[in-house]
């Protein structure tokens, strides 16, 4: 069901019109009164020079990101980083528009539960979701399977699981499309809303709730269960029978969606087709239901946010470089996710998540841009520069390949010599993973300076993504990597143009995030807008 319902999205049989209620009432999605004029540009005598950060703890990350740093033309506003002329959101009040409505009891539980579930601790945290532990684990046991509501929910939706308490028709264009069924008066859907209660009552009350379940195969799978019926019905109700609805109800469905992958996220028997739990889901459909609420929501609420952040916001602070890419990506670089001005992604804004690894549409998604890679490429190769540790970033982009194209090797790139150790055999054997223990480098000249280092890697014929996040992590302040590593590639047409697909984390100056760094949130922003107005497919990660 999942895969017709991801077609349905790609062929627009599922959309939100642009007439909907809920877009023409969305207002300015900027966030605060940015839509009322055009922001006003800073003159060079408005920006000062700023003193330089704090140095990093770690001497060796402090050397290492200068002379990355030093590769960064100097120029008056990024001398002036900390100018608070570029600083885009000063407060919550100007972060992008907020449409998940917490003020409600329900949605505030769901966005703690959901918060703890994309919090390190919990996805770095790995079990056996295939065979059940909880009769040997006292730890590990469901209380909440002695609930006669969840037997009865578990009783309807097992014969139901490939299908959702839906039915796949061939609509008048002779395509599949699923709808919920009638025969069972939605008895499903109402079961599933009763266990999400359940959760909301015993897991949704602080942030750490979900600490309960993180042990159990079964409360994981009985939770993701109910939330993948909840939003497959939400989403149907949005996108297919176009259904009033408020931009809350459709945030809503995506957390649920994200929800229920990051619950089998930490599965270590598969590789996200197995079925998992005694629920038999499958990561790979719940990736794919959060696939088909990205791509809606980018062609929907995405792109007036897209249409008001070119009116009103100039990109007036480019990088000072000319782009070398791969042209042929060009016509998909301003349809990918949008870039928000906090540089922050969609679930830092709906759900205040810190770091969250899911809410991204690969190139892959674009069905002629697939069709090219799997004709032409030899090989598909994830390079993550960064990866600190295997179910963090490297696991979740090598499953969000999963519904679409998945890639056929990984190169690890990570200093510390305990990453190889967690990376489960079923992915080192379908992956091709390859560590690399060591300290990227930028404008070093060594044999590690990633201008040597990613030739050496994958070669023209090789279907590229490469993911740059290197910082020392509990310190967010001093220089950075990414900075000099962009202008070192971009401006490298050998380089530049073996990479098809590029992630990266640009740290800057940001009082809200307490970062002290060189750079500022304009030039962050205009740096990701300009490398896509050039054809370059770049996601501000995470």
């Amino acid at each position: 069901a999942m895969g017709v319902v991801l077609c349905s999205v790609e062929d627009r049989i599922w959309k939100i019109p642009s007439m909907s209620n809920a877009l023409i009432a969305a207002g300015c999605l900027l966030g605060g009164r940015r839509c009322e004029m055009v922001m006003k540009v800073p003159t060079m005598s408005e920006v000062p020079p700023s003193p330089p950060p704090k140095s990093a703890k770690n001497k060796m990350y402090q050397e290492l990101a200068m002379k990355a740093e030093k590769v960064v033309p100097k120029i008056w506003w990024r001398d002036g980083f900390a100018s608070d002329y570029l600083l885009l959101s000063h407060n919550d009040s100007e972060l992008p528009k907020k449409h998940f409505e917490t003020s409600s009891l329900a949605n505030k539980k769901l966005k703690n539960i959901y918060q703890c579930v994309t919090r390190q601790q919990f996805i770095r945290k790995t079990l056996d979701l295939a065979h059940d532990s909880s009769s040997s684990d006292s730890k590990a046991k469901c209380s909440v399977m002695d609930q006669p509501m969840l037997k009865q929910f578990l009783d309807l939706f097992i014969p139901e699981s490939e299908l959702m308490g839906g039915s796949l028709e061939t609509n008048t264009e002779g395509r599949k499309v699923w709808s919920p069924s009638k025969k069972d008066n939605g008895k499903l859907l109402l079961a599933a809303l009763d266990v999400l209660d359940y959760f909301y009552v015993h897991s949704g009350g602080i942030w750490t709730g979900c600490f309960k379940l993180d042990k159990s195969s079964e409360c994981r799978g009985a939770l993701a269960a109910a939330s993948m019926v909840i939003s497959t019905h939400v989403l149907h109700d949005i996108a297919a029978k176009n259904k009033s609805f408020t931009e809350s109800q459709f945030a809503r469905g995506y957390i649920l969606a994200s929800l229920g992958r990051g619950l089998l996220h930490g599965d270590t028997s598969g590789t996200g087709s197995q079925v998992l739990t005694k629920w038999k889901l499958r990561l790979a459909d719940l990736i794919a239901l959060q696939s088909a609420y990205l791509r809606v929501y980018i062609d929907s609420f995405g792109a007036l946010y897209n249409s008001q952040l070119n009116k009103y916001i100039p990109l007036a602070f480019p990088p000072s470089f000319t782009v070398h890419s791969k042209q042929q990506w060009r016509q998909y670089s301003q349809s990918l996710e949008p870039v928000y001005t906090s540089l922050r992604n969609w679930m830092f804004t709906e759900a205040g998540c810190l770091i969250d690894f899911g809410p991204y549409l690969p190139l892959v998604a674009f069905p002629e841009a697939r069709r090219i890679i799997q004709a032409t490429a030899k090989r598909r190769v994830l390079i993550d520069v960064g990866a600190n540790g295997f179910f963090a970033s490297p696991k979740y982009l090598l499953d969000s390949y999963i519904p679409y194209l998945p890639f056929t090797h990984a190169i690890m790139i990570e200093p510390e010599p305990h990453f190889s150790a967690t990376i489960p055999k079923s992915y080192s054997d379908r992956y091709n993973i390859t560590f690399q223990q060591i300290y990227a480098e930028v404008a070093t000249g060594s044999d590690t300076d990633m201008l040597k280092l990613i030739p050496m890697l994958v070669n023209k014929d090789d279907f590229v993504v490469l993911k740059f996040d290197v910082d020392p992590n509990r310190y967010a302040y001093g220089p950075t990597m990414e900075w000099g590593f962009l202008f070192s590639i971009m401006q490298n047409p050998s380089i530049a143009q073996l990479l098809d697909e590029v992630y990266i984390e640009l740290h800057f100056n940001f009082p809200t995030l307490y970062w002290d760094h060189y750079h500022s949130n304009w030039e962050a922003l205009d740096c990701i807008r300009y490398l896509r107005s050039q054809g370059v497919i770049v996601h501000a990660w995470p």
